[in-house]
């Protein structure tokens, strides 16, 4: 869960009387944040290979992460104009997606690489949530035990 700095929406004289949070999906702003920093990137140096290394996740409900693949390499083919993004080894190259317009290859890789990433960031929680909550059930027990001990010593009675 993410949570906004907190925004004065009302006041009267100094006193602050309302203010407005907005909340979120955290892995979300991560992904959003993630992908803004890529296509900056990409406005900033004109090429596509800043992609290259990215994983890609194509658009489909629920998709198990095995459907993810690394993008090995991205061209422009000249004669067709086409431009595609493949994965592999240099022996077995395959095609992620192709398209013959810029703007659109962009936007679907970017989409793609915004999916992985949020994919990748829900994997990570689910699998942190479990030891969060027993980290949780772990520090509770240290600090009712460590309230039972300072009350020991200042309690002469509670031995």
């Amino acid at each position: 869960m993410w949570v906004s700095e907190p925004e004065i929406i009302g006041k009267k004289g100094k006193k602050i009387t309302d203010i407005r949070l907005y909340f979120g999906n955290k892995n979300e702003k991560m992904s959003d944040d993630f992908i803004r920093e890529l296509i900056k990137q990409y406005n900033k140096f004109k090429s596509f290979t800043i992609f290259s290394g990215c994983y890609y996740l194509r658009e489909g409900e629920n998709l198990p992460l095995s459907e993810m693949v690394k993008i090995t390499r991205i061209g422009a083919d000249k004669s067709t104009g086409f431009f595609t993004a493949y994965y592999g080894d240099s022996f077995n190259q395959h095609t992620i997606l192709t398209s013959p317009n810029k703007d659109d290859f962009l936007k679907e890789l970017a989409n793609g690489v915004y999916r992985a990433i949020n994919a990748i960031y829900e994997k990570e929680k689910k699998e942190q949530l479990p030891t969060m909550q027993w980290q949780d059930k772990k520090d509770k027990i240290n600090r009712f035990k460590s309230i039972l001990a300072e009350w020991r010593v200042f309690s002469p009675h509670a031995r």
